[in-house]
């Protein structure tokens, strides 16, 4: 016999792993499901990720906007300091960044290394993700990570973001 708090703390368990694979694999049907069943959009797994981190970073463009209009928090924080935002940004996803930053997501937060979105887009020379932090905020630009670094410092070799990031 199952006793009914421990069945209870597995059902919920079992619902925000379901969640946070859902959304990591663009699954929004089922992500529509367990958020009807009440599940927290902002649960976050043990490393501090939320389902939206994980959809931004696999570029579900359809689950992130779904996941926003139903209360997840933007700006939630992994426990290494990453948001969805981050994460959108050193993957390239230029749509899910505009969405992220649509919904008030702050493109200043910076990761336990001190980098901003803007460093991360930089580090992947994703120019059309830089170029739309730097209208939103273009003070980033003379943001230093942990290193002292400012994200055109992160660019890769023969870049042509060095113009754009550069004062």
């Amino acid at each position: 016999m199952v006793k009914p708090c421990l069945y209870q703390k597995y059902k919920k368990l079992a619902g925000h792993i379901g969640i946070w694979s859902a959304a990591l694999n663009g699954d929004l049907g089922r992500v529509k499901h367990l958020i009807q069943k009440a599940e927290d959009p902002s649960q976050p797994d043990s490393a501090g990720y939320t389902a939206l981190h994980y959809a931004s970073r696999n570029g579900h463009y359809a689950v992130c906007q779904f996941l926003l209009e139903n209360g997840a928090k933007c700006d939630a924080q992994t426990h290494g300091g990453a948001t969805a935002l981050h994460r959108a940004s050193y993957c390239g996803h230029t749509e899910i960044a505009r969405l992220l930053l649509s919904h008030g997501s702050n493109p200043r937060v910076v990761d336990g290394d001190g980098m901003t979105s803007l460093h991360k887009a930089a580090e992947r020379g994703h120019g059309d993700i830089c170029s739309l932090l730097l209208q939103h905020s273009p003070a980033l630009k003379a943001v230093r990570d942990r290193k002292a670094r400012l994200a055109c410092d992160l660019l890769p070799c023969n870049s042509d973001l060095r113009d754009l990031l550069s004062s």
